[in-house]
């Protein structure tokens, strides 16, 4: 019989284990999570430094042991190929690191709560439409996408704890912080040159804000929301629209550039807001205060 803890009994206090805590969004969640539960620890390859974790375990999280993983309540994975350009460039990489090792990991969980990144990019072409979580696809133009979506459906059927988060585009300060992403682009080049340039700009996107996604992973495992699949965003809005905001907000000037190919798509958060009582406060604004703040050190 399973030793673990029932989702519904799950401990106020539960020990927790990031795979992939000191990257962009881990070393932001790991601190969130530190100030809230005894128990929380890392496993990183440190690809991209470590700036929280002095105790953080250095190795794939392919190879961390199933006996230590039974000490964990809570298991987050944070972990794998995280862009569509890092997965374009390396697809069987992406295959390997996204679902061979995905699909090894559950294989030696017992029960534990699992949280996963997913991503709202597999409901690309969409547009303006703000889709659920119930659309299908079977169109893919990237081993990201695909990786992500086959792991969905894995879990669905062979992982009965597992919660699939579908973020939008993560933008907000962390200690590992990432400037490629959107907003956090824009926020550098207003900042660095006085001009945010605009790529794309008639392309919507669904936006989270790094501290709205601290505050999903909290209700998560707060309460007994059923597991399965939730899209995760702040707001849905263009890319010039938020452009001209960040613009206006840092009176700065705009650039228009010709547009490339790339992602267009929208989608709603009615499902955690109903399950897990999601109600994001993060607007182009406040993750603006929160990355200049950051600039500033």
């Amino acid at each position: 019989m399973s030793s673990r803890i029932p989702n519904s009994q799950l401990r106020k206090d539960p020990s927790i284990l990031i795979f992939g805590g000191t990257g962009y969004i881990g070393s932001r969640l790991y601190l969130h999570l530190k100030k809230r539960y005894t128990s929380v620890d890392t496993v990183d390859l440190e690809s991209r430094g470590n700036f929280v974790s002095n105790d953080n375990v250095k190795i794939d999280y392919n190879h961390f042991p199933a006996h230590k993983l039974r000490r964990y309540d809570v298991i987050i994975l944070l972990a794998a190929h995280s862009n569509v350009k890092q997965s374009v460039a390396d697809p069987f990489g992406a295959i390997d690191n996204n679902l061979t090792k995905f699909v090894n990991l559950i294989s030696k969980l017992d029960s534990q709560k699992l949280l996963y990144a997913s991503s709202s990019s597999i409901y690309t072409g969409v547009g303006g439409v703000a889709v659920d979580e119930g659309w299908k696809t079977f169109n893919f133009s990237n081993m990201y996408d695909f990786s992500k979506y086959a792991c969905d459906g894995i879990a669905s059927l062979l992982y009965e704890n597992a919660y699939a988060l579908r973020f939008g585009t993560v933008c907000g300060a962390s200690p590992n912080l990432r400037p490629d992403l959107m907003i956090n682009a824009m926020v550098k080049d207003a900042i660095e040159v006085g001009k945010i340039k605009i790529f794309n700009g008639h392309v919507r996107r669904p936006i989270l804000g790094i501290s709205d996604l601290c505050m999903a992973i909290d209700l998560i495992l707060s309460n007994n929301a059923a597991p399965g699949i939730y899209n995760l965003c702040s707001f849905n809005a263009s890319v010039s629209e938020i452009a001209e905001r960040i613009a206006t907000y840092l009176k700065c000037n705009t650039e228009v550039h010709p547009p490339t190919e790339t992602y267009d798509f929208s989608m709603e958060n009615k499902k955690a807001a109903t399950e897990l009582g999601f109600c994001p406060t993060a607007t182009v604004e406040t993750i603006v205060d929160e990355l200049v703040e950051h600039y500033k050190k």
